[in-house]
Parts: C-alpha cells; sequence; structure tokens
C-alpha cells in the first residue's frame, strides 16, 4: 500500500497521545492530538521533557506537535458529550487534515475518548477526498470484562474498518486469556511494545485490511511464539491471509539461529495455511535505556488504559509471577502482525451485528449529543 506524503500521526486520549508521541519521533511526523482532558495533551509530561528535551531535539525530532482540547462543560463526559464536541469544531479540525496524504490514528476504544472521536474523525479523513487519503487505524479493545464498554468498542471498530485502508487490532482480552498472571499494568505496556514495532513495520511494509497484533514473552523463541499464536486464535479468526512475525531480543538474548528462523517459518505456514505469506523479520534488541527513551508511567487519564513501553528483556517489571528485577519480561518477545478476513468475536460486542447494513437506517451518522444554549435558539429561523 503507497502512503502518499506529507504524513500525519493522530493520538486520541491518553493512550493515543502517548504513543503518538513515541511514533512522533520513531519517523518525524507531524502530530495531533486530541482529548476531552487537557491532561492527555500536555506535550511535557511523565518525564518526557528529561528524555526528549522537552520538543524532541535531543533525537533531531523537529515535527511539529499541535493539539484539540473537546471543551465539554462537563465533569464526567459521555460519549456522545465528547463527540458532540467535536462536531463543534469541526470545520477547525478539517482545516488541520487538509495538506496530509497519510493518516496514522490510534485510539483505545476501551476509552470514552477513543469510542467519541476516532470513527468521525475518520468520517472527516475519507470524506470527498476521491480515495487520494490514506487511513491507518491503530485500535486497542478493551477487556472482556469490562462489559460496560464492549457494546461501544464493538461498534466503534465497525466503523473503523470499513472506513479505514488498514485496521490493526490489540485486543487486551487476549492478554488476559492466556496470561492469567499478568498485572494490568504489564498488560499495557506489552501491548505498546507491539504497537511501536508494527507501526515501524506497517511504514515499510505492505500491509492493508484487518489484521489482529498478538504477542508472546519467553525464555526462548519457541515459548514466545507459541503464546503469540496462542492469543491470535482466541480472536478466532475466521481466516488468516498473511503472517509477519518479529523476533525481539532482550539484553540477555544469545542471538537467534537461521535453521531456528527457517523451522519458526515451516511450521507457521503448516499451522496457519500453505495460503498464507509469512515474513519472518528479525528486530533490533530493546534495552531499558531504550525503554526509558521511549516513555514511561501512567497517562493520568481517568478512562484510557495503554500507558508506558516496557523493555522486552531489561531490567523492568516481571509478569511471570517473580521477582521485578533483574529477570525483565522474558529473553525473547514474538510479535505477530496477522491480515485476517473478519474477526467473530467483535462482532459479538455488538447485539445488532447481525442486521444487514442495509437495514440500518442510521448507520451513516453517528450518535452525539450537541449542546444548545440561548444564542443557539436565537439563531434558529423562525417557521411562523
Amino acid at each position: 500500500m503507497e502512503l502518499p506524503l506529507p504524513a500525519m500521526i493522530i493520538g486520541i486520549g491518553g493512550a493515543g497521545a502517548r504513543i503518538a508521541r513515541v511514533m512522533r519521533h520513531a519517523y518525524n511526523l507531524d502530530t495531533l492530538l486530541i482529548s476531552s482532558t487537557a491532561n492527555d495533551l500536555a506535550v511535557i509530561d511523565d518525564g518526557e521533557s528529561s528524555n526528549y528535551g522537552g520538543d524532541g531535539r535531543k533525537y533531531g525530532c523537529t515535527a511539529r506537535v499541535d493539539s484539540v482540547l473537546l471543551d465539554t462543560g462537563v465533569l464526567n463526559p459521555s460519549p456522545y458529550t465528547i463527540r458532540g464536541s467535536l462536531l463543534a469544531l469541526e470545520k477547525n479540525i478539517h482545516a488541520r487534515l487538509m495538506d496530509y496524504g497519510t493518516f496514522i490514528m490510534v485510539a483505545n476504544l476501551a476509552g470514552r475518548n477513543g469510542v467519541a472521536v476516532a470513527p468521525l474523525l475518520a468520517e472527516m479523513i475519507k470524506a470527498d477526498d476521491a480515495g487520494r487519503r490514506r487511513l491507518i487505524t491503530f485500535a486497542i479493545m478493551p477487556f472482556g470484562f469490562e462489559h460496560d464498554r464492549l457494546f461501544r468498542a464493538g461498534v466503534a471498530l465497525k466503523r473503523l474498518s470499513e472506513r479505514s485502508d488498514c485496521t490493526i487490532v490489540v485486543d487486551n482480552d487476549s492478554f488476559l486469556a492466556n496470561n492469567h498472571n499478568l498485572s494490568p499494568d504489564d498488560c499495557y505496556r506489552i501491548a505498546n511494545v507491539m504497537l511501536v514495532e508494527v507501526f515501524r513495520a506497517v511504514m515499510s511494509s505492505d500491509v492493508e485490511g484487518l489484521n489482529m497484533v498478538s504477542a508472546g514473552m519467553g525464555d526462548g523463541v519457541d515459548a514466545a511464539v507459541k503464546d503469540a499464536l496462542r492469543m491470535l486464535y482466541s480472536n478466532e479468526p475466521e481466516g488468516v491471509s498473511s503472517a509477519m512475525l518479529y523476533i525481539v531480543e532482550g539484553a540477555s538474548a544469545g542471538g537467534v539461529s537461521i535453521g531456528l528462523i527457517d523451522s519458526l517459518v515451516k511450521r507457521m505456514r503448516s499451522m496457519l495455511g500453505r495460503y498464507a505469506e509469512h515474513v519472518m523479520v528479525r528486530v533490533s534488541r530493546w534495552s531499558e535505556e531504550r525503554c526509558k527513551e521511549e516513555g514511561g508511567g501512567s497517562n493520568g487519564s481517568d478512562d484510557e488504559s495503554v500507558h508506558g513501553v516496557v523493555s522486552i528483556g531489561g531490567t523492568g517489571s516481571s509478569v511471570d509471577g517473580g521477582s521485578s528485577s533483574g529477570g525483565g519480561i522474558g529473553a525473547y518477545g514474538a510479535v505477530l502482525l496477522s491480515g485476517v478476513t473478519g474477526v467473530r468475536k467483535f462482532d459479538s460486542y455488538d447485539p445488532l451485528s447481525i442486521l444487514p447494513r442495509e437495514c440500518m437506517l442510521d448507520w451513516e451518522s453517528s450518535e452525539a449529543e450537541l449542546r444548545l444554549n440561548l444564542e443557539s435558539f436565537s439563531m434558529l429561523p423562525n417557521l411562523e
């Protein structure tokens, strides 16, 4: 998939803003941050000033960062209220998007800002562009026990996948299903590692359509790949059309032999089917210093999840119930990006997904709650 330049990264909410900053420094791309919480939009926070020099000068990042604060006037706004505030700024936001050909959007659909802003912003990007613009969406899905968020996340993902050229999904619930000893913070950090590595891959590879991201960790490559495949199939994909595997070495790893890589390729081809394309890519080592440089800590938002990037094998937190000092999270990590034709699990989040599109009269219009004041009533036409 060709990605026309210039390109812009869009981070939505606390999680999206934090990950977007890391992506910005990786490719020196202009970035737009959108949230209903002012803390999410602070460019310098959580030690970022000491690591990036505040404006990215340490790494030669000259890309600009803009922000849009959605002032809802409500202490605890619903997604519909946030979406209404976005519609009020639609002309201003559209003007900021006009000069770009490719957009990389990061949204946590477990949060209010993600489900409120991402589908509507995707519609703004793809409206009346005659197919010239490209939209790549990174969507983070909620845990299965977050029942109050599943429906909205499912609907938002369906809208995003229809409007995006490439949709990359991270399912937090699959981490829980395959790693019961994971703490929430460890789960969020692993998700960040996946997103950053997959972002680098998407910018240099031909990736389109709906894709699932899965990960595994272990002292050996075999164990890491096995966990990644288990996470993929916990989503019950109808079919895998392609698979790209990234081996991430920790600081204590001794290197992956060519023979082992060949064995993994043959094994994956046998498991996923002979029509699937498999590309093995060796990823550079992750160190504790790189972990610190690429961000960490809480994002400060009350409803967003993902925060921080963790080292794959540095001296970070342990995910196997052991000590948090010295062992890291395994000598090896495996990040598997799989193109799929459909994911029934996410469709089940929406009880109305069985209805054909032509039977859904209001599908094209996202629900929004608009704020009305006396000035708004004075602008209404006199019908008498």
